[in-house]
């Protein structure tokens, strides 16, 4: 059935889940109108149609450039890209385990946004994220280059330049869901539909400037100012809304590190980034010293209760 049979597969996988969670949930089985609220319906529509809206705004922020470097520079250049994505992976492996668990939390919040306690939860949430992801990247960059020919056709060594901007472009993409969690949690779901129709112009305005110039990497540069005008204007917003505090300076600092990473990886050997990538490892544990005592103290007090 050629590539339909991953539509097929994908169907069939979704029922086999639907009937598992109604078997054990009854929730279809018990439908009944005696339960519809019109209130709660009308609520979750005024939830839920920004969020709909926000899909569309989204495609075009995070899947138009693919498109677009196949029509402008050719199927060979969007292989490429392809490529350079795959290992960007990775981070979204690890966020999606992260995201789900913390967009649960951020829903069960009293989330009173006229309460300092609110803004000062989120604030410690996001800097805390930030520095994990930012640090993260760091050590990331230089174990690609020592992985890269393991996985990567030589004949695809074209892509690897591609990388470390598309790894920038995903951390800013992950900063954008945690914070749109947020808004979810304090229902103000339109302003996650401008902030990422606002992201996807910028994404449509750079990519077309720049393609013909900088060719297959203007979709990553594209993708990173897109997210990067997402993840402010939101920053911008939660200031607003519930005084959560932003240290921008992280990224004044991240900047020229960043730069210096990505130099060695475009023109230092293996060994040069393995060094690199223990000195950052080093400076992560560092940079999150304190939490990781936390942790440690947990699992030191657990362990001896048991």
């Amino acid at each position: 059935w050629d590539f339909k049979s991953l539509y097929i597969a994908y169907c069939l996988g979704t029922l086999a889940n639907i009937v598992i969670l109604e078997s054990k949930c009854k929730i279809i089985l018990n439908y009944s109108k005696e339960y519809f609220d019109r209130g709660l319906f009308k609520a979750l529509l005024r939830f839920s149609l920004p969020l709909c809206l926000n899909s569309i705004a989204f495609w075009f922020l995070s899947s138009a450039n693919k498109l677009i470097v196949t029509w402008i520079l050719g199927e060979a250049q969007n292989g490429y890209l392809a490529i350079a994505n795959k290992f960007t992976g990775i981070i979204y492996l690890v966020s999606t385990c992260f995201q789900l668990a913390w967009q649960e939390t951020a829903y069960s919040q009293e989330n009173d946004i006229n309460s300092k306690s609110t803004g000062e939860y989120y604030s410690k949430a996001f800097d805390l994220y930030t520095r994990i992801l930012l640090v993260g990247v760091l050590i990331i960059i230089p174990v690609i280059k020592i992985i890269f020919p393991f996985f990567v056709d030589s004949s695809y060594n074209s892509s690897a330049p591609l990388i470390p901007l598309a790894l920038m472009g995903t951390i800013m993409s992950i900063l954008s869901s945690f914070l749109g969690s947020i808004f979810g949690g304090i229902k103000k779901t339109s302003i996650i539909f401008f902030s990422t129709l606002s992201g996807a112009i910028v994404n449509l305005i750079v990519i077309f400037s720049i393609i013909k110039v900088v060719g297959v990497n203007a979709a990553n540069i594209a993708f990173l100012a897109g997210f990067t005008v997402n993840v402010l204007f939101r920053t911008i917003a939660l200031k607003k809304l519930i005084n959560m505090k932003v240290n921008y300076w992280y990224y004044v600092l991240f900047v020229p590190l960043f730069i210096s990473v990505v130099l060695v990886y475009n023109y230092c050997n293996w060994v040069i980034n393995l060094i690199v990538s223990i000195i950052f490892s080093c400076f992560c544990l560092l940079v999150l010293k304190n939490e990781i005592k936390i942790i440690w103290g947990g699992i030191s007090r657990k362990s001896s209760r048991q």
